[in-house]
C-alpha cells in the first residue's frame, strides 16, 4: 500500500472515535471540539485529495478508462462533500450563535464525513491499491 492510502487509513482511524464523540457535545463545548479537530478533517481533505491524483494519474499511465471514470465518480462525490464541510467550518462563528442550527449542521457534516470515509475503505483505497500494485 503507498504512503498516502496508509495515511489516510490513519485520518480515518484517528477520526472515527472523535466524530462519535462529537455527537454527544452541545453549545460552546462542540464549538470548541469542531475547532480542534478542524485541523484534523483539513488534513483528511487534502489526503483524500492526492490520493485521487494518484488514482487518476495511475489509470491514464495504463489507459485504464474503465477505472478513471469511476475514480471520477468518486471524485466528484468528494468534491462536493469536501466544499460542504470547508463552508461548515468557515461558517462555525455564525452557526454557533444558533445551537440548535450549529447541532443539526455539526451532526449531517459528521454524517457526510463518516460515509466518505467508509465509501473510500470499501472501494477507493483497493482501487488505488490495485492500480499503484499494477505499476
Amino acid at each position: 500500500m503507498s504512503e498516502i492510502a496508509d495515511t489516510l487509513k490513519q485520518h480515518h482511524a484517528a477520526l472515527r472515535g472523535a466524530l462519535e464523540t462529537l455527537k454527544s457535545k452541545k453549545g460552546d463545548e462542540l464549538v470548541s471540539e469542531l475547532k480542534r479537530l478542524q485541523p484534523a478533517i483539513s488534513a483528511l481533505l487534502v489526503s483524500e485529495e492526492v490520493l485521487f491524483a494518484e488514482i487518476l494519474r495511475a489509470c491514464a499511465e495504463r489507459n485504464d478508462q474503465g477505472s478513471a471514470n469511476i475514480a471520477r465518480i468518486f471524485e466528484g462525490n468528494l468534491k462536493v462533500m469536501a466544499a460542504g464541510i470547508r463552508g461548515f467550518f468557515d461558517q462555525l462563528a455564525v452557526l454557533a450563535k444558533d445551537p440548535r442550527q450549529l447541532e443539526q449542521r455539526a451532526r449531517t457534516m459528521i454524517d457526510v464525513l463518516n460515509s466518505q470515509m467508509e465509501t473510500e475503505g470499501r472501494a477507493v483505497i483497493p482501487l488505488h491499491t490495485k492500480l499503484t500494485k499494477a505499476a
